[in-house]
C-alpha cells in the first residue's frame, strides 16, 4: 500500500496554499479595479448630464432669486412660460437636488463637496444678488469601494445668463 508521507502532505499544502493565496489576491484586485471603473463611469456620466442641463438653464435664465455657496434660484424663460429653478445641495444625503414647482429631482449623487460663485459683468466675484451675471460651480464626487475613495473633481465653465439684465 503506497501512501503519502506526511513531508509530501505538508509540501502539497503549502504549494496549494500559494496558489490559493495568489488567485485570491488576485481576485480582489481584479474586482475592485472593475468596480472602481464603474463608479468613475457612474460619475463622469452623472456630471457630464447635470453640466449640459445646468450650462442651458443658465444661459437662460432671465433672473436670479437667490444666491448661496451651496445653491442657488434663477427664473428660467421657456417658449411656454417663466419656470422658477432651484439646486441646492443636500449634505445629509450626499446629493444636489434641482426643484422645480415643487418638484425635486437628485442630479447629482455623492457629492462630498460643491460651491457655486458668482460674478458680475466685469467677470469679478460678487455676492450682490443684483450684479450675477455668470455661475460658475466646482464638486467633488466621491464613492467608495472597500477602504478605497474614487473621486471626481467637477469644474464647470462659467456659464452667463444671456438674457438677465444686471447692475454694477
Amino acid at each position: 500500500m503506497s501512501g503519502f508521507t506526511l513531508v509530501e502532505i505538508m509540501v502539497s499544502l503549502t504549494i496549494f496554499g500559494l496558489v490559493f493565496s495568489g488567485l485570491l489576491s488576485s481576485f480582489v484586485f481584479t474586482s475592485k479595479s472593475t468596480f472602481s471603473l464603474g463608479n468613475y463611469a457612474d460619475m463622469v456620466r452623472e456630471s457630464t448630464y447635470f453640466l449640459e442641463s445646468f450650462g442651458r438653464e443658465v444661459r437662460m435664465a432671465e433672473d436670479v432669486n437667490a444666491i448661496g455657496l451651496h445653491g442657488f434660484s434663477m427664473d428660467v424663460a421657456y417658449p411656454n412660460g417663466t419656470q422658477t429653478i432651484e439646486y441646492e445641495y443636500l449634505p445629509a444625503s450626499d446629493s444636489l437636488i434641482r426643484r422645480v414647482g415643487g418638484v425635486e429631482r437628485i442630479i447629482l449623487t455623492d457629492v462630498d463637496w460643491i460651491t457655486f460663485k458668482y460674478y458680475n459683468i466685469l467677470n469679478a466675484e460678487t455676492s450682490a444678488l443684483l450684479e450675477v451675471k455668470s455661475v460658475q460651480m466646482e464638486a467633488i464626487l466621491e464613492k467608495r469601494v472597500m477602504q478605497r475613495k474614487n473621486t471626481d473633481h467637477i469644474i464647470s465653465a462659467r456659464f452667463m445668463m444671456r438674457n438677465r439684465t444686471v447692475s454694477n
